[in-house]
């Protein structure tokens, strides 16, 4: 049922798939970041949820450890690598470098897209 605030929120189903696809695949810091930097612009508190975004990547830093993905999907790294095509191909989230970091297993890299996502938000 599409926006079905419980099961379904609508600003997760926007995108080209639904957010707990892939937010759901890593740990809860992480899997948070991803969610707030998919919702953004769809949730009519931008900068808040950018803000958000960044608190738990840099919480994430504190803690990660050597892989940033908690779980490998049923369709394993092919299906990592459609998703992450799919967000870029549709620019979502206006977020295409923050998607390739995750992709990267790059945090460092994860922390400077938001930062530029929010300097280019403000």
């Amino acid at each position: 049922m599409m926006g079905d605030p419980v099961n379904h929120p609508e600003h997760y189903e926007l995108g080209p798939f639904e957010c707990i696809e892939l937010s759901g695949l890593y740990d809860f810091c992480l899997g948070n970041a991803v969610k707030y930097v998919w919702r953004h612009r769809h949730k009519g508190q931008p900068m808040q949820d950018l803000n958000k975004a960044l608190w738990y990547l840099r919480r994430e830093r504190m803690h990660a450890g050597p892989n940033l993905l908690a779980y490998m999907p049923e369709g394993g790294c092919s299906e990592m690598a459609d998703k992450f095509d799919m967000l870029r191909e549709s620019h979502w989230a206006g977020a295409d470098r923050f998607w390739t970091a995750l992709e990267n297993d790059d945090l460092e890299a994860c922390i400077q897209a938001v930062e530029q996502l929010i300097k280019e938000e403000s």
